[in-house]
C-alpha cells in the first residue's frame, strides 16, 4: 500500500518528551531539525521508491555558493569586482615574473604585499619590489624568508619613510635593525617577531626616532627597560603596543608616566606586569585614553578594575580577554563609563556572571562590537540585554555554556540589530541548518556543515 499510514514509523507525530530547545535527527536523510516530526519536510514529501515502498532520500548534493569575485558570484546579484581589484589578483598571480611597480600608491602596493604574503610569496626576489624611494608607508606581513642582509636595502632605497610594519621577521639581527636611525621622518613603527634584535640596538634605534608618534612591538624576549626608557622621553607618543614582550615588568611601567597624550595603550600576555605596575600607570595617563588593552595580563585582579574606572574616563575600546582574577564586585565598576563603550571584549572572564555583565551592558547603548566567548557563568538572563544592543555590528558567544544559543536567539538577535553583520557561536550545537537557509546579510559563524 502506498498511502502514508498515520501511525507509522514515517508519520510527523511529535516525539515523547519533547522540548521547544531539543534538536533532533531526520530519520530519512539525516538532517539536523528542530520540529517534532520524526522525518523532515523534505522527506515526508519525497516519493516512495517502486522497489521497497520506503521514501527515496531527499538529501540532494549541496551547490556551493559562487566565490565573491568571480563572473558566477556577479550573476547571481553579488558586487562587482573593480577594475583595481582584477589588476591586483593577476600581477600577484604572476608576481614572480614582474620586474619593478613603477609609480603605484603606497596602499594598492600594500595590498599587493599582503596577498604576496598571504600566498608565501615575498622572498629575496620579490623583496625589492616594495622598495623606492618615493614609497612613505611600507607593510610587509611575512618576513621570514627575507635573508638579514636584504633589510638593509630597505634603508637605503626608501630613505623618506613615515611609517613601516615588518612582521614576523625573525632574521633580522642588531647589524640591520641599527639601520633604522637612518630614517629620520620615521612616525609609525611595527615590528613583530624580531627575537635577535638586543635591547640595547631597540633603544638606541629609539633615540633617533624623533618625531615617534606610533610604536609597536612584539614577540621578543629581549626587549626590557632600556627600550622602555627610550619609550618614556616620546612625549608625543599617541600610541604604544607591547605584546608578548617578556621581560616587561611593573618596574618598566612606572616610566611610562610622562606619556601625557598617549591614546591607544595596548600591554598584551606580558606575563610579569600585575597590579603594583597597572594602577599607578593609569593614575597618571589614564585621563587621555581611548583604548585600552590589558589582553592576557593573568595577575591583575579587581584593582585595576578600580582604575580604569576612577581615572579612563573617555575609554571607547576596553580589551579584558583572559583576566581569569577579575570578579563581578571589581566589573560593576565599569558600569558608569559603559555608556562611551564602541567595543567590549571579556574573552575567558571566566568569574564574571550576570551579576554584572546584565547592568553593564544594559548601560552600553553605543557597543558595535562585544567578544564575550567562554564567559561560561553567563546564562540566559542577559538575553534582553543582548536584543537591546541596537547598534552592535559583531558579536561573539562561542562557548558560553549556559547560554542557550539556538535558532530562536540569532533570530532574535537579528530582528533586535538591523546593523548586525556577524555572530560567532562556535560550541553551540542547538543552532540548526534554517538558520544557512536563510538569504539575509547576517553572517553566522561557527555553525556545523549541516545540509541545506
Amino acid at each position: 500500500d502506498d498511502d502514508d499510514d498515520d501511525d507509522g514509523p514515517d508519520s510527523g507525530d511529535d516525539s515523547e518528551g519533547w522540548t521547544p530547545s531539543r534538536v533532533g535527527v531526520c530519520g530519512g536523510c539525516g538532517c539536523r531539525m528542530t520540529t517534532r516530526a520524526v522525518l523532515c519536510t523534505a522527506c515526508r514529501r519525497a516519493p516512495r521508491s517502486k522497489a521497497g515502498g520506503s521514501r527515496t532520500s531527499a538529501r540532494q548534493p549541496k551547490r556551493s555558493a559562487p566565490v565573491e569575485g568571480t563572473l558566477l558570484h556577479e550573476l547571481y546579484g553579488g558586487s562587482m569586482t573593480s577594475l583595481q581589484e582584477l589588476c591586483v589578483r593577476f600581477v600577484c598571480k604572476n608576481i614572480a615574473e614582474v620586474e619593478e611597480f613603477g609609480d603605484v600608491a603606497d596602499p594598492v602596493l600594500n595590498h599587493i604585499s599582503r596577498i604576496a604574503c598571504r600566498n608565501r610569496q615575498l622572498n629575496k626576489d620579490t623583496f625589492r619590489l616594495f622598495l623606492g624611494p618615493r614609497r612613505m608607508h611600507i607593510a610587509l606581513h611575512d618576513c621570514a624568508d627575507v635573508p638579514d642582509d636584504h633589510f638593509s636595502q630597505l634603508c637605503a632605497t626608501s630613505p623618506m619613510l613615515e611609517g613601516l610594519e615588518l612582521f614576523m621577521c625573525g632574521q633580522l639581527t642588531d647589524a640591520t635593525f641599527r639601520e633604522l636611525e637612518t630614517l629620520e621622518l620615521l612616525a609609525m613603527l611595527r615590528i613583530v617577531g624580531a627575537f635577535k634584535v638586543t635591547d640595547a640596538t631597540c633603544a638606541r634605534v629609539l633615540e633617533h626616532l624623533l618625531f615617534l608618534n606610533t610604536f609597536s612591538f612584539a614577540a621578543s624576549a629581549n626587549f626590557g627597560s632600556l627600550s622602555m626608557a627610550q619609550i618614556a622621553l616620546k612625549e608625543n607618543l599617541v600610541e604604544l603596543s607591547l605584546h608578548q614582550c617578556l621581560r616587561v615588568d611593573d618596574a618598566c611601567l612606572d616610566m611610562l608616566t610622562s606619556l601625557k597624550k598617549i591614546q591607544i595603550l595596548k600591554l598584551e600576555e606580558c606575563e610579569m606586569i600585575s597590579d603594583r605596575g597597572i594602577v599607578p600607570l593609569l593614575s597618571r595617563v589614564g585621563g587621555t585614553l581611548q583604548v585600552l588593552s590589558l589582553s592576557g595580563l593573568f595577575q591583575l585582579t579587581d584593582r585595576t578594575l578600580f582604575a580604569v574606572a576612577a581615572y579612563c574616563g573617555f575609554l571607547t575600546d576596553l580589551c579584558l580577554d583572559n583576566l581569569t582574577a577579575i570578579t563581578d564586585w571589581g566589573f560593576l565598576k565599569l558600569v558608569p563609563l559603559a555608556k562611551r563603550f564602541e567595543a567590549l571584549s571579556i574573552a575567558n572572564c571566566m568569574q564574571l556572571s550576570d551579576t554584572s555583565l546584565e547592568p553593564l551592558l544594559h548601560s552600553t547603548i553605543r557597543l558595535q562590537h562585544l567578544d564575550m566567548r567562554r564567559v561560561d557563568k553567563a546564562t540566559n538572563a542577559i538575553h534582553q540585554a543582548l536584543t537591546a544592543l541596537h547598534n552592535l555590528e559583531t558579536l561573539d558567544v562561542s562557548f558560553c555554556r549556559n547560554l542557550v544559543v539556538d535558532d530562536d536567539f540569532v533570530d532574535a538577535m537579528e530582528a533586535a540589530c538591523p546593523q548586525l553583520q556577524e555572530i560567532k557561536i562556535w560550541g553551540s550545537l542547538k543552532v540548526t541548518e534554517f538558520v544557512l537557509r536563510r538569504r539575509s546579510p547576517l553572517r553566522v559563524v561557527g555553525c556545523s556543515k549541516m545540509v541545506v
